[in-house]
């Protein structure tokens, strides 16, 4: 089976070889071929991937940390031209709503406009230091998945 524009994007960050940092594609393959899942894990980056696994985490159960999404405001800023557009397709502007919603509404910590991740650890990843909109956090976690989408 060939998967047409499929693409798995980690992006390198200090830190990204340590053991227990993968990519979101993993967390969902895990997750869909063999029912496994890392509980308390921070997802990073920025694309719906990242809203689709840890949506799909949540409906199980499973305790997300954090979602940190690296997209710049400036991004957001230049698609509201192409909101005509998109309100033609209200099917999939539902469905985002709708993983938003679902996040919110589970606690989930969503960091926006993250910069200057960083994996913490020596032999294997203990957390993810990063600033978003000029403050600096730290989240202590065993398990980091990264997505540039």
């Amino acid at each position: 089976m060939i998967g047409v524009g499929a693409m798995e994007r980690p992006f390198p960050v200090p830190g990204w070889h340590l053991p227990g940092v993968m990519t979101a594609g993993s967390a969902q393959v895990m997750l869909k071929s063999d029912g496994l899942v890392r509980d308390d894990s921070v997802f990073a980056g920025s694309g719906p991937l990242l809203y689709l696994i840890v949506a799909q985490y949540l409906r199980l159960g499973v305790k997300v940390r954090a979602l940190v999404d690296t997209t710049p405001k400036q991004n957001y800023m230049a698609a509201t031209g192409l909101l005509p557009g998109a309100l033609g397709h209200t099917d999939v502007l539902t469905k985002g709503i709708g993983l938003l919603n679902e996040i919110r509404r589970a606690g989930v910590p969503v960091y926006k406009y993250a910069e200057d991740l960083q994996i913490r650890g020596e032999q294997q990843a203990q957390g993810l230091s990063f600033t978003a909109k000029g403050v600096s956090h730290s989240l202590d976690a065993e398990h980091i998945f990264l997505h540039q989408g």
